[in-house]
Order: C-alpha cells, then structure tokens, then sequence
C-alpha cells in the first residue's frame, strides 16, 4: 500500500512538472508575441524622449569593458518606475494611483525604451527626419 501510494505521488509529481513546463512555454509564447509586437510597431514618441531625459544611466566597468545601464528598480532614480513614469509624463492619476489602462501603457513605454533609445543613437543624424508621434497625454 505504502509503495504503491509512493508511485501515485511521483507520477502527480511528473504530471505537475509537465504542465508546469507547459505554462512556462505559454507565458514565454505570450511574451515573445507582445515583444514582437513592440518592435514591429514600434514609432518615436516624444513620451519616448523625455523618459529616457530623465532616465539614470550608468557606467558599469569590467576591466577593459565598459557598459552603459539603468537600475532596473530604479531606472528614473526612484523605486515606483511606472509612478514616475506618470510623472514625468504629467498623467493625471485617479486617487493617486495608476489606472489599468496607465499601468499597461506606462509598462508598454519601458519595454520600448530599448528601441528608442536604439533608434536615436542609430539614426542622430537623421533625427530630424525620424518619425515621430506626439500622444496625447492621459
């Protein structure tokens, strides 16, 4: 009884394994398609502009190397990023919090920070020609 008890338990184990790795490869799939969605879509905004003005970039040295970075939990200098997201971008917040609809966009503007970022140094000379989308502000 007790041996076969023990063999019902690894097989509920193996089974939760693979369904976690299921969820895992879902989640990964959901990610993968929202970061390709940012880079295919992806236009210069000026909300673009003024977060990376404000961002904290530092100099991180391995030696010889030389890297440039941002404290991921304090890319503007303070611990609540998507609060001061809003902030910087003057949103009005309703019972000073972030709506729903903030959140995702304040979160939205992170993950594009990356690309904008890449296409200013990439295209500097050109600035003046980039696209570019004014947003209204929320």
């Amino acid at each position: 009884m007790k041996e076969e008890l023990q063999i019902e338990i690894n097989k509920t184990k193996r089974e939760l394994s693979n369904l976690e790795n299921k969820l895992y490869e879902l989640k990964r799939d959901e990610i993968d398609k929202y970061l390709k969605d940012i880079r295919e879509n992806f236009v210069l905004k000026t909300e673009h502009i003024k977060l990376l003005q404000r961002m904290q970039f530092e100099g991180i040295f391995f030696g010889d190397i030389v890297s440039i970075g941002v404290q991921g939990k304090r890319p503007f200098g303070n611990s609540n990023t998507y609060k001061d997201i809003a902030e910087i971008l003057e949103w009005q917040l309703p019972n000073d919090n972030l709506s729903d609809e903030q959140q995702k966009k304040a979160e939205r503007l992170m993950n594009e920070l990356p690309i904008a970022i890449n296409t200013l140094f990439r295209d500097i000379s050109q600035l003046k020609e980039a696209k570019w989308e004014d947003s209204d502000r929320m």
